[in-house]
């Protein structure tokens, strides 16, 4: 990380990768979720690496609450991705990505790309089976460039790190 950087992480849950990115050198950083409890442990985990002062943290559904004209030089997002329809607690909102498991990275994917400047990096989550390619066509339609992939197989799904450049 550049002392420079602004860094979003959407879904902090615990708080640590928001916390790593800021203990190496970002200089600003945004935690949002949607689970107030998700919010309240990434305070304690930003307080107790003494980074607290340097995020703030938002209790927001995606990133309709993100200033449009405001932008971040990296984005990191780990999205839920088990297939599903039926929500009926955090539990679930963190785990099911929608009937498929991509709706909701394919929802959150346009207002990631409206706050990421030109240049910036993002950093998702992709899980399969179902096909990734939707995500992938709709990352290109977006103007993000894949410049790293990771994947690991487990079990039933196969989990693909994607770090992008939004050109």
């Amino acid at each position: 990380m550049e002392g420079s950087e602004k860094v979003m992480e959407i879904g902090t849950g615990s708080g640590i990768i928001l916390a790593y990115t800021l203990i190496n050198g970002a200089s600003y950083g945004v935690g949002i979720d949607v689970n107030p409890y998700a919010c309240i442990s990434t305070m304690l985990t930003l307080k107790a690496n003494n980074v607290y002062d340097k995020a703030d943290i938002i209790l927001c559904d995606g990133l309709t609450c993100i200033n449009k004209h405001e932008y971040f030089d990296v984005v990191i997002f780990n999205p839920p991705y088990t297939p599903g329809v039926e929500v009926h607690d955090y539990i679930d909102l963190a785990l099911i990505g929608g009937p498929t498991g991509k709706e909701v990275l394919m929802q959150l994917l346009p207002y990631m790309a409206n706050v990421l400047r030109n240049g910036g990096k993002a950093y998702i989550i992709v899980s399969e089976p179902p096909s990734a390619e939707k995500v992938h066509e709709m990352l290109r339609e977006l103007g993000f460039k894949k410049t790293r992939s990771l994947s690991k197989k487990f079990f039933y799904e196969t989990i693909h790190a994607l770090e992008l450049v939004k050109i």
